[in-house]
């Protein structure tokens, strides 16, 4: 599935969606980490700033082409934004660091501090989680940067307890073994988070949902499939 992780292919003509969606675009995010032209990202500034006129236009257009939104990645004004604005049921396709950073005691930031360590955090999260949960769309669950197994479950786990079994899925973001974490250094291991999942008690249907059910529900929607 051909996806945007931000929308700068764009320049800042939004009328060059129309072709994208020709080429086959069915997914796409306003933003990645920085400032473009539609919107402020998760790390733009100090003080980030929502939609500009040309993003609010792209997520109309967004919505006309039946192309799934991604909040990843998008400022928080930006999130709450872009959720007044949409009809349809939406994706976060991976819990990053930059959104959901981990702010314990024992968490140390990666990369020379650059970057933390993911970690859903109650009640810091509750609001967003809750709004995602409300529009009908899944929260991809990040792997990279996590400790170890079971600092993934606990995300899993604390998502479905806000949001439940409908809105969460996987969200792996890998792209180098560095910042896996230890059991999960790629897409062959993913079978360890149903283990764990079953063996938490958690059923085949919550589990057969995270792993691909709820996202397929939100593309036959938006797709109209």
């Amino acid at each position: 599935m051909l996806t945007f992780e931000g929308c700068e292919a764009l320049g800042t003509d939004p009328r060059l969606l129309d072709l994208y969606y020709e080429l086959g675009l069915r997914s796409a995010s306003l933003t990645h980490t920085r400032r473009n032209a539609f919107a402020d990202g998760c790390w733009a500034a100090d003080k980030q700033g929502g939609l500009t006129s040309l993003g609010r236009h792209v997520v109309e257009r967004l919505d006309q082409l039946r192309i799934v939104i991604d909040l990843v990645h998008i400022g928080e004004v930006g999130f709450w934004e872009i959720l007044e604005l949409t009809d349809n049921p939406v994706i976060l396709s991976h819990s990053t660091p930059t959104m959901f950073p981990d702010t314990s005691a024992a968490s140390q930031d990666l990369v020379g501090g650059k970057l933390p360590r993911p970690r859903l955090e109650l009640p810091r999260d509750r609001a967003m989680l809750e709004a995602l949960a409300a529009n009908g769309g899944v929260l991809g669950l990040i792997h990279l940067a996590h400790r170890d197994v079971e600092s993934v479950v606990r995300d899993i786990e604390t998502a479905i307890e806000v949001m439940g079994p409908d809105h969460v899925g996987l969200g792996s973001d890998h792209y180098g073994l560095e910042l896996a974490p230890p059991g999960l250094e790629n897409i062959s291991k993913v079978p360890r988070l149903t283990e764990a999942l079953a063996s938490r008690g958690h059923s085949d249907e919550t589990i057969l949902k995270f792993l691909g059910g709820n996202y397929l529900r939100v593309f036959e929607q938006v797709w109209q499939e």
